[in-house]
């Protein structure tokens, strides 16, 4: 993606062949896309833009990107009931009066 308009001057508009969003380094804003780009994935719609799926093609093989969001373990409960009780803390002096 080239800008030639000088209004845009000092703006980067780097993706075409870069590596990531602004370049060959990870940036921050390469992660922030992350989740967005996840879900255009999960919709069947990103493969229709393979600069951004190759982006995304990256970031989702780092570590930080699965711990983030690979789908949470499931607690099989069925031979185990189990349940929560919120209740108050109670004070001795409380008991007494």
């Amino acid at each position: 993606m080239e800008d030639t308009d000088d209004t845009n001057a000092g703006r980067i508009t780097t993706v075409g062949d870069a590596t990531y969003l602004m370049g060959d380094k990870l940036r921050a804003v390469d992660l922030l896309v992350a989740k967005p780009l996840n879900n255009a994935h999960s919709l069947g719609i990103l493969e229709e833009f393979p600069t951004l799926f190759a982006l995304y093609d990256k970031i989702k093989t780092m570590p930080s990107f699965t711990t983030a969001y690979s789908p949470p373990q499931k607690v099989d409960c069925s031979t185990e009931d189990r349940s929560l009780v919120l209740a108050p803390s109670v004070t001795q002096t409380e008991v007494s009066s």
